[in-house]
């Protein structure tokens, strides 16, 4: 018994002597945490001051966000141009049901991501724009709603940013855009496009726009460049950032002109239009995994095109065509006649179509439906208001970040 009592208690001190050994060598710790997911790091931030610093630094979650083969998307937030209740979908593995998508997060029950509402006599919040795993949001405050607020966010940890501050008032042509890229970059921006009002449109239908920059290293706005010339048929309210670039093309009933500005050379290019453009038949533009890609009707509305940039903006590409008609969920109600599908998001997945997904509003059910593009999962999500136009609606893709705002 003696025996035994002795041998354990080595073995204890043994590991005591191993756990002092692995703690005091701080690489050694960064291997193992890097290797945690964002949710288990967060609660070993209460572990220790040590850990607390390490955990919440720039260094730790870049190296981090290295570490992740592929970012990872911890679920999606729905929201309207004219409206202010926001919806929150969790991960598609664990959507069990309808009601566990039915999330307004303005609201006491708001699920996972309610913290959105903690800030202090906010009444209304408006996601403005997402990037990478943050979140740029409008708060306005009672009781005239004319004071508001701008703050960036993350929901991997729950962190706010103070008020951002802008320089110049409110217009009614005010349109802001986050850029953050946490492999390139320690810091993000926040673009704002102003049309000046008071210049004259000394050509037809072009008219006088500033940019604005906001840095979170500075923590300040500053005008990039001058007052620039730009064609009022170029669709600002869809910009898409894409490799350190926010791009705009025109808008679909509109004449061509596409424009991409290069945030860290603070410089405007022409961006070249696909050849193939058919401004009916025109879906949906956005990014996923480095590309911009542009989905068109193909020849009727369960059929899709998609099409991808090369990253050098040489050419654009066919990636692959989708048919719904080829899905065994569609029902055969949706395969009647008088439908009309509008694309919201399309996700790619590593290898092509592994883990791609489309995100679809139904116009005439007011439902958003997500289509796996692998699998051939075709899925209703949650119903919504469309009493506005489809292309109002929004899907932003939460993406796993530690990134500290």
């Amino acid at each position: 018994m003696a025996s035994n009592i002795r041998r354990c208690r080595n073995a204890s001190e043994e590991i005591s002597a191993a756990a002092e050994i692995i703690g005091g060598n701080e690489d050694l710790v960064v291997e193992i945490l890097l290797r945690l997911p964002a949710k288990s790091l967060i609660r070993l931030n209460s572990v220790s001051k040590t850990w607390l610093s390490l955990i919440s630094g720039y260094r730790f979650s870049i190296l981090w966000q290295q570490h992740q083969r592929q970012p990872k998307i911890s679920g999606l937030f729905f929201t309207s141009r004219y409206r202010y209740d926001i919806k929150y979908i969790p991960p598609m593995h664990i959507i069990k049901s309808e009601s566990d998508c039915d999330c307004n997060i303005n609201s006491t029950n708001g699920g996972e991501y309610n913290s959105l509402a903690l800030i202090r006599d906010m009444d209304t919040t408006k996601i403005i724009d997402s990037c990478n795993g943050l979140i740029l949001i409008c708060c306005l405050f009672k009781p005239d709603y004319d004071s508001r607020t701008y703050h960036v966010y993350n929901p991997t940890t729950k962190q706010f940013s103070t008020d951002l501050h802008r320089p110049f008032p409110q217009t009614n042509f005010d349109l802001l855009y986050l850029t953050f890229d946490p492999l390139k970059s320690l810091q993000y921006k926040v673009v704002w496009l102003q049309k000046l009002v008071h210049e004259v449109d000394v050509v037809e239908e072009y008219w006088w726009f500033q940019i604005h920059i906001y840095s979170s290293k500075t923590n300040e706005w500053k005008p990039s460049g001058h007052p620039f010339l730009a064609p009022l048929r170029v669709n600002f309210r869809n910009g898409v950032y894409c490799n350190g670039s926010i791009h705009w093309i025109t808008d679909p009933l509109k004449e061509l002109g596409s424009l991409y500005f290069d945030v860290h050379q603070e410089r405007l290019c022409p961006l070249q239009f696909p050849p193939f453009w058919d401004p009916f038949k025109f879906q949906h533009f956005g990014e996923s995994r480095g590309h911009l890609h542009l989905v068109e009707h193909s020849r009727d509305i369960f059929k899709f095109d998609v099409f991808e940039m090369e990253r050098d903006y040489s050419k654009w590409l066919f990636k692959y065509h989708v048919d719904l008609d080829t899905m065994d969920d569609l029902g055969s109600h949706l395969k009647c006649g008088g439908h009309k599908f509008y694309v919201l998001s399309l996700t790619l997945g590593e290898n092509d179509e592994e883990d791609s997904f489309m995100l679809l509003l139904e116009f005439h059910m007011n439902t958003i439906i997500f289509c796996n593009l692998k699998d051939n999962i075709f899925k209703k999500l949650l119903d919504v208001n469309t009493r506005q136009r489809c292309s109002s609606w929004r899907a932003h893709r939460c993406i796993e970040t530690l990134f500290p705002v």
